[in-house]
């Protein structure tokens, strides 16, 4: 006879089918054998009898089906939601909650003008629609001048009818004579300095800004640009970065992935156990460690990395620095110093301070240009952003793109193919210098990391023939 039930092996649920045939053979014995009177022995669907127990297996099915839902539910591998919830929190995951994609952009307008907390801004076309989170005034911007040295991020005025507002993405010194940046580009030279439209008036403000509803919504820069609540002296709005994506909340199976790795990293020494600790600070936040990477040093002198005896150095992209600090501090074995350039100090529960150690990676910012012919057809009206969009989902620490990880020509033209309408990549130039002309793989080392933003990537799409 098989066994149902909470078995060694699992829980067994009952069939309906054994259901029912264990409710005929009681009704039969109860009522009389002559209730059976099919052909072979069994009570007919259709009578009194049948229909009663028809119902009744159907009931008693779906408290073993409860059963087996309930006995799922202390199992990692086949518990759902709020069980799965539960079971990862005792080991100390949790799942990561949606987030609202979140940046900066800046307000152009008329001095004194004031924007009000929650203004409505949007990308046209898509349609995504943002709100400005604080109140913001803008504030008169200084003009344009000849040969002047202009920083990163310096912003002029300039021009009349309309007079624009312009921000520096490269820093230099502008031209001995002529009128300076005008029109509305992103990459306007002015001798060494290279400008970026923000937009018109003669003064500015950045705020910060929340998407209205959760999920990853990306805002490149320069998308937002739709003022959707209209106030008298506010003349242009621009995200001059690249929006920091949000997230739907995260899903079953992603979950149960992420508690194996971080259990396994547990139990596979110091160093790994480190690692796995770093890697969970600030998930599911706009302040997530990104990457990390430990190295150790057990012998009795200072190592080729410069790590002194019996010391480790980690090495984190992403993350607060008073967080990693805190998680190194309760990680760590005693005893064992840990090493790095960004030095902080943790105090324990006795009130001691304790210096704690660890490294930024060296970052690389990289300048993609790439040349693509399209299918007039099926190439939708926002194709350039589009294709900006595919690289940058896949150059991601999600996807790969982490530490030490090369920048490849052919992983950049894979991440298009998900465009509408793209017929070909025709010309991938790479380099770590606006304008670039390389077509080579870029080598990044364990302890660097390239960085992309869409204001550094240049699309040149033509109509082709399909």
């Amino acid at each position: 006879m098989p066994s149902y039930g909470l078995l060694p092996e699992g829980f067994v649920p009952k069939p309906q089918t054994v259901i029912k045939q264990e409710l005929d053979t009681v009704y039969k014995a109860t009522f009389g054998a002559q209730l059976g009177s099919e052909p072979d022995g069994s009570i007919p669907a259709d009578s009194v009898a049948g229909q009663r127990i028809g119902l009744h297996a159907e009931r008693m099915a779906e408290l073993w089906e409860v059963g087996q839902a309930l006995a799922s539910s202390f199992d990692p591998d086949g518990a759902t939601g709020r069980a799965l919830d539960i079971l990862c929190a005792i080991t100390g995951t949790t799942r990561n909650q949606e987030r609202k994609t979140v940046g900066t952009v800046a307000l152009t307008g008329d001095p004194a003008t004031l924007v009000p907390s929650g203004s409505a801004i949007s990308i046209p076309v898509v349609g995504t629609r943002f709100g400005t989170d604080a109140n913001a005034t803008l504030v008169a911007i200084a003009a344009w001048t000849v040969n002047t040295a202009y920083a990163l991020g310096d912003r002029v005025k300039n021009g009349a009818a309309p007079s624009r507002i312009y921000q520096a993405v490269a820093a230099g010194t502008s031209a001995l004579v002529g009128t300076g940046p005008s029109g509305t580009g992103s990459a306007i030279v002015d001798a060494t300095v290279t400008w970026s439209y923000v937009g018109d008036g003669t003064a500015a403000v950045d705020v910060t800004f929340t998407a209205l509803d959760p999920g990853p919504f990306a805002a490149l820069t320069g998308q937002i640009t739709s003022i959707e609540s209209p106030v008298s002296g506010w003349l242009s709005v621009r995200n001059m970065s690249d929006a920091q994506v949000g997230a739907y909340v995260e899903t079953d199976a992603s979950l149960r992935n992420r508690r194996e790795a971080e259990l396994a990293g547990r139990g596979n020494g110091p160093v790994p156990a480190i690692r796995a600790d770093i890697l969970k600070i600030g998930q599911g936040t706009a302040n997530a460690v990104l990457d990390c990477i430990v190295f150790e040093n057990y012998t009795d002198v200072v190592d080729v990395n410069g790590i002194p005896p019996h010391s480790f150095e980690a090495v984190v992209l992403g993350g607060l620095d008073a967080d990693i600090r805190q998680t190194i501090f309760d990680t760590k074995p005693a005893g064992i110093r840990p090493h790095g350039g960004v030095t902080g100090t943790v105090v324990d529960s006795t009130g001691i301070s304790h210096t704690i150690k660890f490294s930024r990676p060296t970052t690389y910012s990289i300048w993609i240009e790439i040349d693509v012919t399209y299918n007039a057809a099926t190439w939708p009206l926002d194709g350039p952003a589009q294709v900006k969009a595919a690289i940058l989902a896949a150059l991601t620490p999600a996807n790969g793109y982490t530490l030490g990880k090369d920048v490849t020509s052919w992983g950049i033209g894979a991440a298009v193919d998900v465009v509408p309408g793209v017929l070909n990549v025709t010309a991938i130039r790479v380099g770590t210098a606006p304008a670039p002309v390389g077509t080579s793989d870029i080598a990044i080392g364990i302890r660097e990391v390239a960085l992309f933003d869409s204001a550094r990537i240049l699309v040149t799409a033509v109509a082709g023939t399909p």
